[in-house]
């Protein structure tokens, strides 16, 4: 993983969705910019020489991801952290390169994001703090709507990677068609979808496997390593079935 991240089992919320972020994206072989054709892929309407950007989509976001632009940085602190620390020097000494990434872009997309940060679109700058890591940057932006209205606007990010924190897959009609649209924008495209328990889990892979178009997984239905440890208040009334924040996961797109 990226420097600066300590991971350990996490005793809350807080860090869950950070750590699952990182592993995921150590799987998935993003935690390095590959080439420089992701400035054009990655690029804001009125950019003309863009940096080279990770732009993750939170989709679903709530209360969760935060309800102001301090909260949101809370929530997701270890994956900031992680992004903007140098890395250390190599045993010899010398300066270690990077993972290349100038920004990351974190979009809280969703129905239940709040009204009042509709729009908004902060941008935190960190000074270099060696001559290999350069100035780093976090965007965070806010669109309290579907994602296929968030797709059809003025301020579209292209995604690197889809993240659907304890969606309910198999409880919400909108998420397959969202899914589809979401691997026509980019048939290579991640999309990880987390659960509550096993047994929503199970519910939600079988949901996924009636998604129409080729699709594949990229990982099927098991624990999470980063889930969090404690139940939430809010627990399901059916025996055996307590609910954990990202507790299983799973992954899927169009083409590996």
């Amino acid at each position: 993983m990226w420097a600066g991240t300590s991971v350990a089992s996490d005793a809350s919320n807080v860090n869950s969705r950070s750590f699952t972020i990182l592993h995921a994206l150590e799987r998935l072989d993003l935690l390095h910019a590959k080439n420089h054709a992701l400035k054009r892929k990655h690029k804001l309407p009125d950019e003309v020489d863009p940096p080279v950007r990770l732009v993750l989509h939170i989709v679903g976001a709530d209360f969760r991801e935060g309800n102001d632009v301090a909260e949101t940085l809370r929530a997701f602190d270890q994956l900031i952290t992680a992004f903007h620390t140098a890395p250390p020097p190599t045993a010899k000494g010398k300066p270690t390169p990077d993972h290349g990434y100038d920004e990351l872009v974190l979009v809280m997309i969703g129905p239940n994001v709040a009204r009042k940060l509709h729009g908004v679109e902060e941008r935190v700058v960190f000074p270099s703090s060696s001559s290999s890591s350069g100035g780093k940057s976090v965007r965070l932006l806010y669109a309290t709507e579907l994602w296929e209205e968030y797709l059809a606007g003025p301020r579209y990010l292209s995604p690197s990677a889809v993240f659907c924190f304890n969606a309910g897959v198999w409880g919400y009609d909108e998420w397959l068609p969202t899914f589809q649209h979401m691997m026509c924008e980019d048939a290579a495209l991640p999309i990880l979808v987390t659960s509550y328990n096993e047994f929503e889990a199970v519910d939600d892979a079988d949901a996924i496997d009636d998604m129409e178009g080729p699709w594949v997984w990229r990982w099927q239905q098991e624990p999470n390593p980063f889930a969090s440890l404690t139940p939430r208040s809010s627990q399901n009334t059916i025996a055996n079935r307590v609910l954990h924040e990202n507790a299983y996961w799973q992954c899927f797109s169009m083409q590996k």
